[in-house]
């Protein structure tokens, strides 16, 4: 992990255990949306990934494995569409000969 993400990632765990606080404090969900300067469907989105009450640790886990499953799927793409250039460029090639022949 770059250390750029490794501060956006501890950023965003911070900003998880402040709207932690903020939840049980007993806020309502739009005034801690206003607090955290986020639209409170991002509030009640985050909220929703926990079991139970919310817990910013999970929170965190359960937003660190999607971000695995995003590059893993990325990569995959990246490689699928390299490919795919490839055997583009390659026709192209055999098109450019036969008309310069």
């Amino acid at each position: 992990m770059t250390r750029s993400k490794n501060i956006a990632n501890k950023t965003k765990f911070t900003r998880r255990l402040e709207l932690q606080e903020l939840i049980n404090q007993g806020l309502p969900k739009i005034q801690i949306a206003r607090l955290l300067g986020i639209d409170k469907t991002t509030v009640y989105r985050e909220i929703k990934r926990c079991k139970g009450a919310y817990n910013a640790e999970e929170a965190q886990i359960h937003a660190d494995e999607r971000e695995k499953i995003k590059s893993s799927n990325a990569s995959k793409y990246r490689n699928e569409i390299r490919a795919h250039i490839n055997r583009i460029e390659e026709r192209l090639t055999k098109i450019e000969t036969k008309i310069y022949k």
